[in-house]
C-alpha cells in the first residue's frame, strides 16, 4: 500500500479527461462523507434503523475500499513492440490514471477517519462491554429532582433504556439495550418542568447533585445533569 502510495509499483497512466477522472473520484467520497457526519439526515433516518446503520457506517467503509482500489488497482500493460528482455517479465500499469488515483490518495485519509469514527459510533453497547449507566438529575440551583422521569436516546433520538425515575437524591440507573447504539442525551421529565434533553457531553462527574451533601451518598462517581427545572 505504502509503495502504491508512492506509485513505485506499476507505470503510471495518463488522463485521457482530468477533469472528468478527477469528479469520478471526488464527488461519490464527498457525498458519503457528507452523508455520514450529516446530524440533519440522522434525525430524518431515525425512525429506519436499518438505513441509519447503512449510511453511518456501511457506506463509508464502502467509500473506503473503493478509495482503496482506485489507488492499488493493476493491469498488465500491453507489450511494445520490438526486442523484450527477460520474456517471462510483465510490466503493469495503474488502471486508474493519475489524476484519478491522486484524488483518491487526498481522500484517502479523510475517509479512514470517517470510517472509523462512523463504525466505532455505530457498534452495539454489548461489543463495546456497556451495560449499565448511573447517574443524579439536579434542579437548577443544584438539589435533587426527586421522581423525575429520565430515558437515555442514542444519537438517532432513539431510546436506549427503559424510563425509570429518580429517588429522593435524584440518583437513577438504567440498563442499556445491549444490540443499540450509545447513549447521546438524557430525556428527563418532571413535576412542574418542562421535558427537556441533555446531551450526555453536557454532565459532569460526581457522588451528589451540587446542594446536596455527598456523606451517604452512592459511592464512586456518576454522571450529574443540573436542568433548567425549579
Amino acid at each position: 500500500m505504502i509503495r502504491d502510495f508512492l506509485d513505485k509499483r506499476a507505470k503510471r497512466r495518463r488522463c485521457d479527461r482530468t477533469w472528468l477522472d478527477v469528479t469520478f473520484v471526488a464527488l461519490p467520497a464527498t457525498i458519503a462523507a457528507v452523508l455520514a457526519v450529516s446530524d440533519q439526515l440522522t434525525r430524518w433516518l431515525s425512525y429506519f434503523p436499518l438505513m441509519t446503520l447503512v449510511i453511518h457506517a456501511a457506506l463509508p467503509i464502502l467509500a473506503l475500499i473503493a478509495t482503496t482500489v482506485i489507488i492499488v488497482a493493476k493491469t498488465a500493460r500491453a507489450a511494445s513492440a520490438g526486442f523484450q528482455h527477460g520474456g517471462n517479465d510483465i510490466e503493469m500499469e495503474y488502471r486508474f490514471c493519475t489524476a484519478a488515483r491522486q484524488t483518491a490518495k487526498l481522500a484517502f485519509f479523510p475517509m479512514l477517519a470517517i470510517a472509523s469514527t462512523s463504525l466505532w459510533t455505530a457498534m452495539p453497547n454489548r461489543l463495546r462491554g456497556s451495560t449499565l449507566v448511573t447517574g443524579y438529575v439536579c434542579n437548577e440551583k443544584g438539589t435533587a429532582l426527586n421522581g423525575a422521569f429520565v430515558q437515555l436516546l442514542d444519537r438517532y433520538d432513539c431510546p436506549v433504556t427503559a424510563t425509570c425515575a429518580s429517588d429522593d437524591r435524584g440518583f437513577f440507573v438504567v440498563e442499556i439495550a445491549k444490540w443499540k447504539t450509545r447513549p447521546a442525551a438524557l430525556r428527563i421529565n418532571a413535576l412542574n418542568c418542562t421535558e427537556g434533553v441533555y446531551q450526555l457531553s453536557s454532565a459532569s462527574a460526581g457522588r451528589s447533585c451540587p446542594g446536596e451533601p455527598v456523606e451517604g451518598a452512592q459511592m464512586g462517581e456518576s454522571l450529574v445533569w443540573v436542568t433548567k427545572c425549579r
